[in-house]
């Protein structure tokens, strides 16, 4: 009864249709090959819990990833992905979801419907908005937005109660929503090499308005003496 299948270095284009009788597989890890989209077929893998499938050439996720209903761990980085699909809602168990260095223009609104993330990494892409569904996930403790090419973020950022790190790093920001640092689970803000991090003046009114057990790591560092 096989439970963990692991390809490595292969050049597999596509998974063969067989693999939609692996019913037990709990876990898959199909990693630098030259996989172009995954599955390419339907084949719910209904038993997975553990999907890997980075340093691929994916470009593409068929909407047929809704149907894996038990997937707690989704790690999509380091491909070529530009969107994806709409069907990702269906995800209510996923709790970790890694996105970082692919070619992603926009989050689908749907993905306010992982009613279950804890961890959602979307750095180097080239993301110039979040979703204002962002909010609804509030159960998302990390959030890793560093190195797009965002200039501002939705209110509904706000809304984000069980957030603990919040990475903005790398990013054309010029303003954020000020209830952020009032956040009462929000341990480490990062705003190196943002606009605002640059701006004086605002980043001493995030350190005047934050929580008491916020980090606040900035171009500027401000004494508390000087913030009184």
């Amino acid at each position: 009864m096989l439970k963990i299948y692991s390809i490595k270095k292969s050049n597999l284009k596509q998974l063969p249709k067989s693999f939609g009788n692996l019913k037990n597989l709990k876990e898959l890890i199909i990693e630098k090959s030259n996989l172009k989209q995954f599955p390419g077929f339907n084949c719910p893998l209904i038993s997975l819990k553990k999907l890997y499938l980075k340093n691929n050439e994916t470009k593409h996720l068929n909407k047929s990833i809704g149907e894996f209903n038990n997937l707690k761990l989704l790690d999509l980085k380091n491909n070529k992905l530009e969107s994806l699909p709409a069907s990702i809602k269906n995800l209510k168990k996923l709790k970790f979801l890694f996105l970082g260095n692919n070619e992603l223009r926009i989050l689908p609104e749907s993905i306010g419907d992982l009613s279950s993330i804890r961890s959602l990494d979307c750095s180097n892409n080239k993301l110039k908005n979040l979703p204002k569904s962002i909010g609804k996930l509030n159960t998302l403790r990390f959030l890793t937005v560093n190195g797009n090419e965002l200039n501002h973020l939705p209110s509904e950022i706000g809304d984000l109660t069980s957030l603990q790190i919040l990475d903005l790093e790398n990013n054309p920001l010029e303003e954020i929503p000020i209830c952020i640092v009032k956040l009462r689970d929000l341990e480490n803000l990062y705003l190196k090499k943002t606009k605002i991090g640059k701006d004086k003046k605002l980043v001493k009114e995030l350190y005047r308005n934050k929580t008491p057990k916020l980090k606040i790591d900035a171009h500027y560092y401000f004494p508390s003496w000087k913030l009184n």
